[in-house]
């Protein structure tokens, strides 16, 4: 998750950031809940979309001339 923040996913890639943020959420519930597996589940679709996030963000960066190579 602090790649994809520091990549600007929240501004770049909203949609991709906000369902690994909720994703995220959800695990943190589960585990309080002691519900080990389903936390683990979430947690990691929350890691698979803020890579997403932070790959589409730092594209749509590039695209944008924000970011040099």
């Amino acid at each position: 998750m602090d790649g994809a923040r520091e990549s600007e996913a929240p501004r770049f890639a909203p949609a991709l950031w906000y369902r690994a943020e909720q994703a995220y959420r959800e695990g943190e519930t589960f585990f309080r809940e002691r519900d080990y597996e389903n936390s683990a589940k979430r947690f990691a679709q929350a890691r698979t979309l803020a890579e997403q996030a932070e790959n589409a963000a730092r594209l749509s960066r590039f695209e944008s001339g924000e970011l040099a190579p």
